[in-house]
């Protein structure tokens, strides 16, 4: 996903609205207990926070497929979790990193 800040940091636009459909790359979990992360969605907003850093306030959900521990049958899994990330270093790191 790629995000234009530049209304942002303009201060054209207070915020952007996020509404984007996700996939994860089965190799960040092969390694774990999941079998399949599906109807993974991303929804949420960037803005400038009152320090007038650029900040991700989003919340994240879907379903994780899972192995029952007693019948090792797929169980299906509903998770959502509340993020809120001040992008100013990430930002600077990957604008470093990609020279």
């Amino acid at each position: 996903m790629y995000l234009d800040l530049t209304k942002i940091n303009s201060d054209i636009l207070d915020s952007i609205d996020i509404h984007e459909n996700i996939e994860i790359s089965r190799d960040l979990y092969k390694l774990s207990s999941i079998i399949e992360l599906k109807s993974m969605k991303l929804d949420g907003r960037v803005y400038k926070n009152s320090a007038e850093v650029i900040t991700l306030q989003a919340t994240i959900s879907g379903v994780m497929i899972l192995e029952d521990s007693i019948s090792l049958e797929p169980i299906e899994y509903p998770f959502s979790c509340e993020i809120e990330e001040e992008l100013q270093e990430r930002i600077k790191y990957f604008r470093d990193n990609n020279k």
